[in-house]
């Protein structure tokens, strides 16, 4: 306002220099300021990004504004830390409770590339590491078949033979979305036992039914036989 005045008003060109002078400084400071707090929020938002959670502002400055604004990045960093750090211990939660399982649990993705599999899954196939359902042609042909046509929501069954014991596999897949792409969830069961179990249990109740159905039959001849007995022993007396 000043340059302006004596520029227009009092045409003090050489006076003008002072305040034009003045002006470019302010201008200058000005920018130097924003340009200061854009890289701090630029830091801030960079470490984030990168997963370091070191990154602190000093809290003591001659500028309010600026204390203030590093107080607050300062305390933002350790919220996200705090969430970062639960979530971590979360999903190694998650994992410990997915490798203690009974049944084998596999994620594909669209390419085959086994991403994640437990250590039951690779017991149940025979087979460690597994990366890539390809490695199922090593195991048996038709397994790595099924996987490669398996789709989502679909069950299969699989028999697995060797040397030391026979698997009847069941293999039931659902669709996940990770990170912005679509997995396959694949569960596998040994059902073998199972099957064993209920054959056995089959038995049990056949030689049950049969056991009855002969106590049924014996019965009558036990107490005709009896009472003939009685009528002998009768007769000889």
């Amino acid at each position: 306002m000043v340059l302006g005045w004596i520029i227009f008003d009092q045409h003090a060109y050489v006076l003008a220099s002072i305040p034009a002078i003045i002006l470019v400084i302010t201008t200058f400071n000005l920018i130097y300021f924003l340009n200061r707090i854009n890289r701090r929020i630029f830091y801030f938002f960079d470490a984030i990004k990168n997963e370091d959670f070191t990154l602190r502002f000093p809290e003591k400055l001659s500028v309010k504004s600026l204390e203030e604004l590093n107080h607050s990045l300062n305390m933002l960093n350790e919220m996200i830390q705090d969430i970062h750090l639960k979530k971590q211990a979360q999903e190694q939660y998650y994992q410990e409770i997915i490798k203690q399982a009974d049944i084998g649990i596999l994620t594909i993705n669209a390419k085959g590339h086994i991403l994640f599999a437990n250590s039951t899954s690779e017991n149940l196939f025979d087979y460690s590491p597994l990366n890539h359902i390809k490695q199922f042609q090593q195991v048996d042909q038709k397994l790595y078949e099924l996987f490669e046509g398996l789709q989502p929501f679909e069950r299969k069954l699989v028999q697995l033979t060797n040397e030391r014991e026979k698997k009847q596999l069941a293999l039931k897949s659902t669709s996940v979305s990770s990170e912005g792409k679509e997995l396959l969830l694949v569960v596998v069961q040994d059902i073998h036992k199972e099957l064993d179990e209920k054959e056995t249990d089959s038995w049990v109740k056949l030689i049950r039914v049969l056991t009855h159905e002969i106590m049924n039959t014996i019965t009558p001849i036990t107490s005709i036989s009896e009472s003939i007995l009685k009528y002998f022993i009768q007769f000889l007396i």
